[in-house]
């Protein structure tokens, strides 16, 4: 599964809060592992622009990541 995070823009497009980008995956990586049937995190990419994304604790480095 391929995961980053998107714009500002549209993020208020969808009527929703960016905040922090990392904080923001953060808590979406969290509902991952909450939910009834998670996505294990070998099969999970992230894109990131920088390191912070790739490094979100406590987690460390998902198995692939994507920085452009």
């Amino acid at each position: 599964m391929g995961l980053v995070v998107s714009s500002a823009h549209s993020a208020a497009n969808a009527s929703r809060d960016y905040g922090k980008p990392t904080a923001s995956m953060g808590r979406f990586l969290d509902g991952l592992d909450a939910a009834p049937h998670p996505i294990p995190a070998d099969r999970r990419l992230l894109g990131a622009l920088g390191p912070k994304m790739v490094h979100l604790p406590p987690r460390g480095p998902p198995v692939g990541t994507r920085s452009w």
